[in-house]
């Protein structure tokens, strides 16, 4: 049964008769008045199955079968699948360009029994695609001219819906020129298509992307991605590196080393979602299982089993480093190490030294995960928090800890948390402010500048004999109230 006969509430064996009888019964339901939309769709589908039983006895099912539905749905039912011509069953499968080296196959056969065009679609999808993706200049607009099918107004308009709707659903890889050439031939882009231009221009950018992908084009892939202000031939490099890792098949030791570079599974991260906007839908030629590995371990709202393993492997590795080098140095500063005194730094155990680095590196991946946690749940908009009175108050919460610490122990590790407790409050309301209201004070006054202008302060201060550690921490702790405060007042509609 075809869509069209579905529509009208039709079995697959009305005659034309029932068809209109059908269509004259939604009639008044439908009118063009009240449901534009619908009652084109309704028209079409009338002259759809008209065309359906005038055109012989039929004992398959329409091409598209049931996908027909779930297209209008993804195209905001902006693609209709009305089409007046018989076709073939899509018995073969999409087959791969070298399949069509030799000429194009013929695309229409015409019947004098029944005078009717029996459209070989998978044929056609599959040569145009193929020329659209690696055909010479010129040569696709050459094969559809030389296609009888398209030489009719009316069939050419249909072949153009069929030709969205398997774009949509195949996904094939194009460059923008030759996606333009498709849509000016059948004449989707005109304003009177009917044809939503967000859409069109969606589907644009998702086969160029993958035009970009398949063909490694990496100066457009690097100008997509790459931060600006990054030199032509590191950003070049670096999409390069990438590419190489996301389309090599996964494996656990070869993704962890990869991982061990600083900041590149935040880079891979940025790669993927500025290509579009973490929508691939067919990644291809990425490996899907690389592209789940790298958004899983760079993905800083939450602790995934991938994150986990890079930050293992990653306080293994660098801790090793520290004790080859500390073990070079001793090479190097005692010829024979063994002959050292007790009390200096070369006499110090070997496994000592490892032991401190391992914990060393364990704690400070520690700390940093947990203030890009707390920063992170900090800079969640109000409407996202089932709590929004605890996390509202946290920081100056954590700022009055901190402040308590420093001032009645100032002294020894636990003033040294104090302050940390109190850097880290600082550097998340800050993260809070500009991630939700904008940059706190400023666009040209980061924290960077903040903090050199604190230790110019400081360091006056204490020449003077008006500033001493207390009074700098207690500096700190009001700049970052104020900032904290001053996002409440921003936010204050939505409290």
């Amino acid at each position: 049964m075809t869509w069209s006969l579905r529509l009208l509430g039709l079995p697959d064996d009305a005659d034309e008769r029932a068809i209109k009888r059908a269509y004259a019964a939604k009639l008044k339901t439908t009118r063009p008045d009240e449901d534009p939309e619908g009652f084109q769709r309704l028209h079409e589908a009338y002259q759809a199955a008209l065309a359906w039983v005038r055109s012989g006895p039929h004992d398959h099912e329409d091409a598209w079968g049931e996908d027909a539905d779930d297209w209008d749905n993804d195209a905001e039912e902006h693609v209709d699948d009305a089409v007046s011509v018989a076709h073939e069953p899509p018995g073969r499968a999409a087959t791969s360009a070298a399949a069509h080296e030799d000429a194009a196959p013929p695309v229409m056969q015409v019947s004098a029994a029944d005078n009717a065009v029996v459209f070989d679609h998978d044929g056609f999808f599959d040569t145009c695609f193929r020329l659209a993706f690696d055909g010479a200049e010129g040569e696709l607009r050459r094969w559809l001219d030389a296609q009888p099918i398209l030489w009719s107004l009316t069939h050419k308009a249909q072949v153009g819906h069929w030709l969205l709707h398997a774009m949509h659903h195949r996904q094939p890889p194009m460059p923008p020129s030759r996606y333009d050439l498709l849509m000016d031939y059948f004449g989707l882009i005109d304003l009177r298509s009917g044809y939503d231009a967000y859409y069109l221009h969606r589907l644009r950018h998702r086969l160029q992307i993958g035009w970009e992908l398949k063909t490694s084009q990496l100066h457009a892939l690097a100008n997509r991605t790459v931060d600006e202000g990054t030199s032509v031939t590191a950003a070049v490099r670096q999409v390069r590196r990438i590419l190489r890792d996301l389309s090599r098949p996964f494996d656990w030791p070869r993704a962890l080393l990869s991982a061990l570079v600083p900041m590149y599974p935040t880079a891979v991260r940025r790669f993927l979602y500025r290509l579009d906007l973490g929508q691939i839908e067919d990644p291809a030629p990425l490996v899907p299982e690389q592209v789940a590995f790298w958004d899983a371990a760079s993905d800083r709202t939450r602790l995934t089993r991938q994150r986990l393993a890079v930050a293992a492997s990653r306080v293994a590795a660098y801790s090793a480093v520290v004790t080859l080098l500390y073990f070079g140095l001793t090479l190097l500063a005692i010829p024979d190490h063994r002959s050292a005194g007790a009390g200096t730094w070369a006499s110090v155990p070997l496994h000592h030294v490892a032991t401190f680095a391992l914990s060393a590196m364990a704690l400070a991946w520690l700390s940093w995960t947990a203030y890009d946690l707390f920063a992170t749940w900090q800079s969640r908009e109000d409407a996202d928090e089932r709590r929004p009175m605890l996390r509202r108050f946290a920081i100056p919460s954590l700022l009055a800890v901190a402040l308590g610490i420093v001032w009645t122990m100032p002294d020894g590790w636990v003033g040294a948390l104090g302050g940390v407790l109190l850097m880290a409050a600082a550097l998340a309301a800050w993260s809070r402010h500009r991630e939700r209201s904008g940059p706190p004070l400023g666009r040209h006054l980061g924290y960077w500048r903040v903090f050199v202008l604190f230790v110019i302060v400081r360091t006056i201060g204490e020449h003077q004999g008006w500033m001493n550690d207390a009074g700098l921490f207690g500096a700190i702790a009001g700049l970052a109230l104020f900032i904290w405060a001053k996002d409440l007042w921003h936010q204050r509609r939505g409290a």
